[in-house]
C-alpha cells in the first residue's frame, strides 16, 4: 500500500478513514467492529468500512461522493470535492465496546482528526483517534481495576442511558466510562502506583493489601422521549454534571444523602461496585 496517510490504493483514493482507540488495551482496534456510514438526511444509503493493515477503518465509497478514482495527491487535495456530512455508526460484534455514533464531514485526507470537546481529558489517547468505551460485560484484563455501577435515573424511574461516569483514582484523572442503554457502566483502568508503608514510607504494604481513594462524578442529561439506540459523540462527553446518591428514600427527601467521593476506596484485585442504599436494589441513583 502506498500513500497510507492519504488512504490511496493504486488508483483508488478513499473518501474517509477513522481510527478507534481502546484505552484498556492501549491500542487501535482493527477487528470485530462494524463501522457504517450514511448521509445525514438518508439512513437508507448505508455503506460499511473495512479495516486496513494499519487498523484504520476506511470507506472507499460514500453515497454522494465520487473521490475513489482521484489521484489522492497534493493537487487532488488542494481542490477536493465539496464535503458532505455523514453519520458514522460503530458497533462491536464482540461486545467489548458500547455502541455509539458521530457525525463527520467527508472527504477527508488521511485519518479523520477527531478532537474531544474542550475540557474533556482522555489520557494517553493518540491525537485524532476516536475513543471506544468498554461495555459492562467486557472481561477485565489481569492486573487492572474496575469500577461498576448500574446508573438509575430517579426522576424518570428508568436507567440513566448513556450517562458518563468519571473517576479520579488516587488522583489519576480521566478514568471514564460510558453507560449503555440500560445504564450499566464499567470503568477499567490500570492500578495506580503502590502506596508505600513501613517505617521508611516505602515498604511493608503487600500488593494484595493496597487500597486507593476513588472520587466519582457523573454527567447525565435525560434524552427527550425514548433513549436513542446509540450514544452520540461528542455530546455525551459534555452532559451536565448530575448528582450521585449514597442513600435514597422515596418518601422523605430530607433523608437522602449525596455520595461523598471521600467515602470510596478500591482494593487491589477487588471490583468496586457502587450502589445506593434504599430505593431500588443494586443500582446507583442519579438525579
Amino acid at each position: 500500500m502506498k500513500g497510507m496517510m492519504e488512504f490511496k490504493v493504486g488508483a483508488r483514493t478513499a473518501a474517509l478513514g477513522l481510527r478507534f482507540w481502546d484505552p484498556v488495551a492501549a491500542a487501535f482496534v482493527g477487528d470485530g467492529l462494524r463501522v457504517a456510514a450514511y448521509p445525514v438526511a438518508d439512513p437508507s444509503r448505508r455503506v460499511e468500512a473495512t479495516a486496513n493493515p494499519s487498523r484504520a477503518w476506511v470507506f472507499h465509497k460514500l453515497p454522494g461522493l465520487a473521490v475513489e478514482h482521484g489521484e489522492g495527491d497534493a493537487a487532488f487535495w488542494g481542490a477536493p470535492p465539496k464535503t458532505r456530512s455523514y453519520v458514522i455508526e460503530v458497533d462491536d460484534a464482540q461486545a467489548r465496546f458500547v455502541p455509539f455514533q458521530l457525525t463527520v464531514d467527508a472527504p477527508a485526507r488521511g485519518p479523520l482528526a477527531w478532537t474531544p470537546p474542550a475540557g474533556v481529558t482522555l489520557p494517553a489517547m493518540p491525537p485524532g483517534a476516536v475513543p471506544l468505551f468498554s461495555t459492562a460485560t467486557r472481561a477485565v484484563p489481569q492486573g487492572m481495576g474496575v469500577i461498576r455501577a448500574d446508573l438509575w435515573d430517579a426522576a424518570a424511574a428508568a436507567p440513566a442511558a448513556w450517562a458518563v461516569l468519571t473517576a479520579a483514582v488516587d488522583g489519576l484523572l480521566g478514568v471514564r466510562g460510558l453507560a449503555d442503554a440500560e445504564g450499566k457502566v464499567a470503568l477499567i483502568f490500570p492500578y495506580p502506583a503502590p502506596i508505600g508503608g513501613g517505617a521508611d514510607g516505602l515498604t511493608g504494604v503487600r500488593l494484595t493489601e493496597q487500597e486507593w481513594p476513588v472520587a466519582l462524578a457523573v454527567g447525565y442529561v435525560k434524552a427527550a422521549g425514548k433513549a436513542p439506540a446509540r450514544a452520540s459523540l461528542p455530546g455525551v462527553l459534555t452532559q451536565a454534571a448530575a448528582t450521585l446518591w449514597e442513600t435514597w428514600d422515596d418518601l422523605n427527601a430530607a433523608a437522602r444523602v449525596k455520595l461523598a467521593p471521600t467515602t470510596l476506596t478500591i482494593a487491589y484485585g477487588a471490583e468496586l461496585a457502587v450502589k445506593t442504599a434504599g430505593g431500588k436494589p443494586a443500582v446507583l441513583y442519579v438525579t
